[in-house]
C-alpha cells in the first residue's frame, strides 16, 4: 500500500514538473519554438491569465421586478427590504384572492372542484392573462407552483371551515383584516405587473395597462365564471380597479419621468394603491356613470 502511494506521488510530481518546465520554457524562450508553437503562445498566456483572474461575481438573485438599474446608488439592503415586503404582500394577496374566489364559488353552489378552480383563476388569472397577451414565455405560476399550492389549500380549507366559522362567529369575507390583506395584495400585484411592462421594454402607457391587468383580471374572470356582474365595472361596489390604476400610474411616472430608483418607486406606488383602497372601503365615492340607466342601490334593475 505504501509502495503504491509512493509510486503515485512520484508519477504526479514528474508530470507536474514537466508541465511547469514546459510552461516556463514557452514563456521565456518563445523564439526557440516552431512556428506552430509560436502561434499557440498567445492562446496559452491568455488561458493562464484567465485562470488566475478572480472569479466573476454571481448575478443578482433578486427578481427582475425589484432589480436595480445601472447608475443607481440605492443600498442593497433597501432592495432586499422592498423585495421582502412585496413578497409578503404578494403571498397575502394570492391567499386572499383565492379565498374570495372560493367563497364566491361556494355561494353559487359549486362543489369542491369548482371552488378550487375559481379560487385559482381569481388569484392567478390576472398574471396569466398578462403573460399570454405579452407572449412573455412560460406563465409565472407554472415555473413557481408554490402559488398554485396556496390556491389549492386555501380553497380546501375554505370549503371545509368557512361555513362553520361564518355561522358560529359571524365572520364575513368583508371583515377588516381580510379587506386589509386584500388591499396589500392589490398593491403588490399592481407594482409587480407594472414592472413586467418595464422589463419587456414597453412604453409607459402599457406599463400601466400591465399593472391593471395583473391586479384586476383575476376578479373579472371569477365573476364571469360565477355568472355575475364584474364588480370593478359597476358603481354599486366600492372602488377597486381605480386604486390599482393609480398605483400603476404612480409607479410609471416615478420610473419613466422622474427617474427614481426602483425601490423608492415601488414603496410609493404600493402605498398609493393600498391607502386608496383602504379609503374606498367605506367611501361613497364612485366613478361617473349614466344615472338615468342605472340605479346603484339596485344593481339588478336597469333602465333600457
Amino acid at each position: 500500500m505504501n509502495l503504491c502511494f509512493f509510486l503515485a506521488m512520484i508519477t504526479f510530481l514528474s508530470v507536474f514538473h514537466n508541465s511547469m518546465a514546459t510552461r516556463n520554457k514557452m514563456a521565456l524562450h518563445p523564439r526557440r519554438m516552431s512556428d506552430n508553437t509560436m502561434d499557440m503562445v498567445p492562446l496559452i498566456r491568455h488561458e493562464m491569465k484567465r485562470r488566475d483572474a478572480p472569479a466573476p461575481e454571481a448575478p443578482s438573485c433578486l427578481p427582475v421586478a425589484l432589480g436595480l438599474r445601472a447608475g443607481t446608488t440605492t443600498p442593497l439592503y433597501a432592495v432586499d427590504t422592498v423585495e421582502m415586503v412585496l413578497k409578503v404582500f404578494d403571498l397575502f394577496g394570492t391567499a386572499v384572492f383565492a379565498f374570495s374566489g372560493a367563497v364566491t364559488a361556494g355561494r353559487k353552489g359549486m362543489d369542491l372542484m369548482g371552488m378550487v378552480f375559481v379560487a385559482t383563476i381569481t388569484a392567478l388569472g390576472g398574471g396569466t392573462v398578462r403573460d399570454l397577451l405579452l407572449d412573455s414565455g412560460t406563465v409565472g405560476w407554472i415555473t413557481e407552483p408554490f402559488y398554485f399550492r396556496i390556491c389549492f389549500w386555501v380553497a380546501v380549507f375554505t370549503f371545509y371551515l368557512w361555513p362553520s366559522l361564518e355561522t358560529k362567529f359571524g365572520w364575513k369575507d368583508s371583515a377588516v383584516p381580510i379587506c386589509t390583506a386584500d388591499a396589500a395584495g392589490l398593491a403588490a400585484f399592481s407594482v409587480l405587473g407594472t414592472q413586467k411592462g418595464v422589463d419587456l421594454g414597453l412604453e409607459p402607457t402599457m406599463w400601466v395597462v400591465c399593472g391593471l391587468i395583473s391586479s384586476t383580471f383575476g376578479g373579472i374572470t371569477r365573476d364571469v365564471f360565477c355568472l355575475q356582474q364584474p364588480r370593478i365595472m359597476y358603481p354599486y361596489r366600492s372602488l377597486y380597479a381605480t386604486p390599482a390604476l393609480l398605483g400603476s400610474a404612480t409607479y410609471a411616472i416615478l420610473l419613466g419621468k422622474l427617474k427614481t430608483t426602483t425601490p423608492t418607486a415601488a414603496c410609493i406606488a404600493s402605498a398609493v394603491t393600498f391607502l386608496t383602497r383602504i379609503y374606498a372601503f367605506n367611501s361613497t365615492m364612485r366613478l361617473p356613470y349614466w344615472k338615468p340607466y342605472f340605479e346603484p342601490n339596485n344593481p339588478n334593475k336597469h333602465i333600457t
